[in-house]
């Protein structure tokens, strides 16, 4: 199960109303003149409904048994069609408890929800192409981020457009790569070739990205972080990116050992 990183309770809500609008069953619904007019518990109820009414269905069971208090859950919304064409999104909110009596130990031990924390994950149904138009001219198809496939890869990203133009970035390098076109590029190792360099990021499956997040271009018109897992790009680009042409002009490679310790449940 992945988790999110960013601290976002207000925007994890409006990405959850967001939700409802192309949910393939019935839901809750609410007006602003009945929140602005309703008594205050009986709006918290029905925004409850309303809120709740946008998450998937999750089967939290296991095989085995739990031996720890229940610390973190997280919930996803069904995911909805975005103004990028072919773009769908989910947000996820994850929920963490501590025990109502602290210091209690045991699966049975009863908690309460402390923190929220909100990611919002993306997914091409089909890859963007450079030159077209990010906003379809013509209306999309309802449902299509509602039938998705089980395996169906997500990646996060903190926005729509970070989530869209990063996208185009990495495809754009890959593109220069393929092409033999020359741009500075930089290996963790400063003895690893060039030539290397390049192949290992042409054999990078695009499913395997994980985040994209921006950074700060030096020379550049626009720069993001791809993180690929135990390999992270950084990637600078030039105006052709929003054109017909991609034009990356920088991209550094960096290469990481991830550890990982499973604890008991």
């Amino acid at each position: 199960m992945r988790w999110p990183d960013s601290p976002l309770l207000l925007a994890a809500f409006s990405a959850l109303a967001i939700g409802t609008a192309t949910g393939a069953q019935a839901q809750e619904t609410i007006s602003r003149t009945e929140i602005r007019t309703a008594p205050p518990q009986q709006t918290h109820e029905r925004l409850r409904d309303v809120v709740w009414g946008a998450i998937e269905v999750t089967d939290f069971r296991r095989d085995e048994p739990a031996t720890r208090p229940l610390d973190v859950l997280a919930f996803d919304t069904r995911p909805y069609l975005t103004r990028v064409r072919n773009l769908c999104s989910y947000d996820r909110l994850a929920v963490s408890f501590v025990p109502l009596d602290e210091g209690a130990e045991g699966p049975d031990a009863q908690v309460v929800a402390r923190q929220f924390l909100a990611s919002s994950w993306w997914s091409f149904v089909e890859p963007p192409q450079f030159g077209q138009a990010w906003q379809s001219e013509e209306p999309q198809a309802a449902d299509l981020c509602s039938d998705l496939p089980e395996d169906q890869h997500f990646y996060r990203a903190p926005d729509l457009g970070t989530a869209a133009q990063a996208y185009l970035a990495m495809i754009g390098l890959k593109q220069d790569i393929a092409a033999g076109r020359q741009f500075k590029l930089a290996c963790e190792s400063a003895s690893a070739a060039e030539a290397d360099c390049r192949e290992e990021i042409a054999d990078l499956p695009v499913e395997s990205l994980q985040s994209v997040d921006p950074c700060n271009a030096h020379l550049a018109d626009g720069c993001y972080h791809l993180d690929f897992g135990e390999r992270h790009i950084t990637v600078e680009y030039g105006a052709g990116m929003h054109g017909a042409d991609p034009h990356v002009t920088s991209a550094t490679l960096e290469r990481f050992i991830i550890l990982f310790h499973p604890r008991p449940d």
